[in-house]
């Protein structure tokens, strides 16, 4: 028996494994697929309450993070999301709007000194931490509203401002955009264009040569 075993083994190391039949038991990687272990792969099974709560939360458009953060913290994403898939339930692509009273609240937390932790968990479960972050950025930019505001005329003076801050004292598009009251794009495109003339030798600066 022994010297069988041995026989077997070297037969496993020399890399025929496969052409000699019911060889499960030696070491090393196993050839053989997990057929007589189906809940090693399957994982648990889902029960109708689960799937009820899934198809109701995603006709409202609930992302699968939230649905494991708040309403089914045993599942993994993944699996939240191969369900999702399996059942036909496809998610929105972009989060609801804010709302004026999810705005208020959230302005409120801040004044209150609320870390992002304590905003998400008790304020605004159904936002995270990285869209709270950005409505706030963007309440900065535009305003308490959160929303874009009607495009205004650039003055003469708002364009000078605009290229003292970028040359002159260095700011990043960021802080320009906080500092001209405009979107980050707005700023850049509109320093740009302020420059056009420049860069094709035109314009108040000439170019070396004539």
């Amino acid at each position: 028996m022994a010297i069988w075993k041995t026989r077997l083994t070297l037969i496993y190391h020399g890399g025929v494994l496969r052409t000699s039949p019911n060889i499960y038991n030696l070491p090393g990687p196993q050839t053989r697929p997990f057929t007589h272990y189906p809940h090693l792969h399957e994982g648990q099974k889902w029960t109708p309450t689960e799937l009820q709560t899934l198809q109701t939360l995603s006709t409202t458009g609930t992302t699968n993070r939230t649905i494991r953060e708040h309403h089914l913290p045993h599942r993994t994403l993944e699996a939240i999301a191969l369900q999702r898939h399996r059942l036909g339930l496809k998610t929105r692509s972009k989060p609801p709007p804010w709302t004026a009273a999810e705005t208020a609240t959230l302005q409120t937390a801040l004044e209150r000194g609320l870390t992002w932790t304590e905003i998400r968990l008790r304020e605004l479960p159904q936002r995270t931490e990285s869209a709270m972050k950005g409505k706030v950025r963007r309440m900065e930019v535009y305003g308490a509203c959160g929303g874009r505001k009607e495009r205004r005329k650039w003055g003469v003076g708002e364009v000078e401002r605009l290229r003292w801050l970028r040359e002159v004292e260095g700011l990043c598009w960021g802080d320009v955009a906080v500092e001209m009251g405009r979107s980050e794009v707005a700023v850049a495109g509109k320093y740009w264009f302020s420059r056009r003339g420049e860069r094709r030798g035109r314009g108040g600066v000439e170019k070396d040569g004539g």
